[in-house]
């Protein structure tokens, strides 16, 4: 807070000056205390929430560091620079979901030091109040639509709420404080967005627009051309440049609207809708519209003449939308999140009575980050990702190290628990793959069968997708399945495929997969102690017809210890069925295992008593 006195004729009494002194150590001290909590609370985000996206650019990550090329020898239809991090996380060993997470964490802490040092703040107690209000939006609300993991969407929304604070925002309304390395910075960040996204070419252009000035030309083309010529460098090190254009631009662009329209472009008129209801459709989102409006309004009052800076800029935001909300909003919650600042450009002082309500807020944000409702914790525990499963446990047991995997269609986390890299490029395969490969372009081409046939995998994760329910297994994956027949015998009640040649006797002690319901498969780790949840009142079982039709809603399991308990819910997720049921927390020592548990048709006395 600045305490200099604007009137030097006007002597500051002692006694306020020293309050307002007082009260700004105490809010410097909660901000502190503030940020160390926040670093707590990014290390329990590590391990929460994960997701099948994020694992397919970890694997992408892992292929290219592995010497795989990119959009030649590895699939994948996102911009190369959301590789980047990973191939970095990669250079220093092979790690799991936690360790390529913590670029994003660094990404994250650097949009809120560009926010704090935003041009447009004065107040340094504003300073303070905004970035913690972004610190609680980024880590409280935004990682329950994965807005803290490694993805593109998460990379792109950060890049663009650093160029909004730090380069556009203080270009439209006050170009005279910006310096050549913000206007570099911005420039270079607005260069990367379409090597991220073939979506992020509007925002890119449109950014770069609204934010240029005549006496700042210089600067900008540089930090534009360091952007697209860093860009370009990092693509042809580690990959394919037509192989860029074939899978980014003519599969996004040409082959996936045909998969989902019938026609080879995205339809204008989805497009315009998607946006529309993307500002308005929910509350929370309309909400959002009004903030970014207004504050696009109060840009526009600032421009001399026509506000065509302000209008090109609320375009630029409006396009984050064509993708729909959901996690593919996550750019346009991130961009939103810088708005707000534009309210609080004018405010040079802070008094007393508003101080101490920040503090107050303070506060309540520590105990949220202490996870002070037990709800919270039991939340994120639920929510964690796994250290194993059980087709990653058979595959450490079946290969070795060197030898490579098969997890289809889109089930990538199981390279990373597996421990070993996929025996295609095509490491997940949807219809869009087998779409394409029907007219390839510019000599680019990943042919999933010739890898499978080359590499000879010794067992594969095939779940034989219904895709989108319109494109059945066979319709894009017949000579997948051809193989599978000729070359595969099936783990039974398992989408496992142990290729001929090994004996289902060799790894019958590798899996409850083959063991069948076999003690192994009860694991024991930070969620569970033999397939009994430690976070919630349930456990466990292998996830088959069979145990789904037994352990239905509203029947009764009873324990080795004669507890009995109702099934209140019974969720199928991979290889695990999760059965929740009345009551307190199961004790691991005196239930038993899973395995031995009965369904009964009536509960008990002690059931009754016991359940909530």
């Amino acid at each position: 807070m600045n305490y200099t006195n604007p009137n030097p004729d006007v002597v500051l009494p002692a006694k306020a000056y020293n309050r307002e002194k007082i009260t700004n150590v105490v809010l410097s001290i909660f901000f502190g205390i503030f940020i160390i909590h926040a670093i707590k609370y990014q290390f329990v985000l590590a391990n929460y929430f994960g997701w099948g996206d994020e694992a397919e650019t970890i694997v992408t990550a892992k292929m290219i560091a592995a010497g795989g090329s990119l959009f030649s020898t590895i699939f994948n239809h996102h911009g190369p620079l959301t590789f980047l991090p990973g191939v970095i996380v990669e250079m220093f060993g092979s790690f799991n979901v936690r360790g390529h997470r913590v670029p994003i964490a660094i990404l994250q802490a650097l949009t809120i030091a560009a926010i704090y040092y935003c041009p447009m703040i004065q107040d340094n107690t504003v300073r303070k109040v905004y970035s913690s209000f972004a610190i609680a939006v980024m880590l409280f609300f935004l990682p329950e639509l994965y807005g803290h993991t490694y993805v593109f969407q998460v990379m792109a929304g950060l890049f663009i709420a650093i160029i909004l604070v730090q380069y556009t925002f203080p270009a439209i309304a006050c170009p005279e404080r910006l310096s050549k390395p913000q206007i570099i910075l911005g420039n270079f960040l607005i260069a990367c967005l379409p090597f991220l996204a073939v979506t992020f070419i509007p925002i890119a252009g449109l950014l770069f627009f609204c934010s240029l000035r005549k006496q700042y030309l210089r600067a900008s083309m540089i930090g534009l051309s360091a952007g697209i010529a860093f860009n370009l460098l990092f693509l042809l090190s580690v990959g394919s440049l037509a192989g860029f254009f074939a899978f980014h631009f003519y599969l996004n662009l040409k082959v996936l609207p045909l998969l989902d329209f019938g026609q080879g472009s995205f339809p204008v008129v989805v497009l315009l809708q998607r946006v529309f209801e993307g500002l308005i459709n929910e509350f929370d989102s309309f909400a959002i519209f009004v903030c970014v409006a207004i504050g696009i309004a109060k840009l526009s009052y600032q421009e001399k003449a026509l506000p065509w800076r302000s209008i090109l800029l609320g375009v630029a935001i409006s396009s984050l939308l064509v993708r729909g909300l959901g996690f593919q909003g996550l750019p346009y919650y991130y961009a939103a999140l810088a708005f707000p600042i534009l309210f609080f450009q004018d405010i040079r002082k802070v008094n007393l009575t508003a101080s101490l309500i920040l503090i107050t807020a303070f506060i309540v944000c520590l105990l949220k980050f202490h996870m002070y409702f037990q709800s919270d914790e039991v939340r994120m525990r639920l929510k964690q990702i796994p250290t194993t499963t059980e087709f990653g446990e058979l595959a450490k047991k079946v290969t070795k190290p060197e030898d490579k995997i098969i997890a289809y269609s889109f089930h990538n986390h199981e390279y990373i628990a597996a421990q070993r890299l996929p025996a295609s490029g095509n490491f997940f395969y949807l219809p869009a793959q087998a779409k394409y490969n029907e007219n390839p372009v510019l000599g680019i081409k990943i042919d999933t069968c010739e890898d499978i046939k080359t590499t000879k995998p010794k067992l594969m994760l095939i779940d034989k997708a219904n895709y989108a329910n319109r494109f059945p297994w066979e319709s894009y994956a017949g000579c997948v399945q051809n193989i599978l027949s000729s070359d595969y015998t099936q783990i039974a009640g398992r989408p496992y495929y142990l290729r001929n040649d090994i004996k289902l006797s060799q790894v019958a002690s590798a899996s409850p997969a083959v063991a069948h319901q076999g003690d192994s498969f009860y694991l024991t780790d930070g969620n569970w102690t033999r397939g009994i949840a430690l976070a919630w009142a349930g456990f466990f079982l292998p996830n088959s017809d069979k145990n789904a039709e037994t352990y239905k809603v509203g029947k009764f399991v009873r324990f080795a210890n004669g507890d009995t308990r109702e099934i209140t819910r019974a969720d199928r997720s991979g290889a695990y069925l999760n059965v929740f049921v009345t009551g307190a927390f199961l004790n691991a020592d005196k239930v038993g295992l899973p395995s031995s548990f009965l369904i009964v048709d009536t509960p008990t006395p002690a059931a009754k008593s016991g359940a909530k």
